[in-house]
């Protein structure tokens, strides 16, 4: 069994015992944390092994509600992100980081600005670059809401 199965399988003995909202905390720090612990080092991860990280998702999430969950919906109502919009959010945040908290990102991670020529591809890396950055400012306005 991995930690995170035997963490689960002592939670449930909690289960009866705590409310909503210490469910949540404990499952937060103790099997969220787990998975967002270094996620960005291994990002492009192949579909089953995501798949097993959601499941493990559900199981927390099915002890924070006190029922079984196998959709995205009641992990929403947690005000969780499902696993794979955690990872790219993270990924946005990262890059946002690197392009403008200059004192702050080290030295070593620094993203090299340089002025392209403009052509189709530059064009289009712009486009995606402000369709990445929109995206960043729209979940960090709905992340502030919560």
């Amino acid at each position: 069994m991995t930690p995170r199965t035997i963490t689960l399988s002592i939670l449930r003995k909690l289960k009866y015992l705590a409310k909503y909202e210490l469910r949540k905390q404990l499952a937060e720090t103790l099997i969220l944390s787990k998975i967002d612990y270094a996620d960005l080092v291994f990002y492009p991860l192949p579909q089953f092994l995501l798949h097993r990280l959601q499941r493990v998702q559900f199981a927390a999430a099915s002890f924070v509600l006190g029922h079984y969950i196998k959709n995205f919906r009641d992990v929403l109502k947690i005000r969780w992100l499902p696993i794979h919009e955690r990872r790219d959010l993270k990924l946005l945040k990262s890059c946002f980081k690197a392009l403008h908290n200059a004192e702050t990102w080290p030295d070593y991670l620094k993203i090299i600005k340089q002025e392209c020529p403009k052509t189709a591809l530059y064009k289009i890396m712009r486009q995606n670059y402000l369709i990445i950055y929109q995206k960043l400012l729209e979940t960090v306005k709905i992340t502030e809401l919560f």
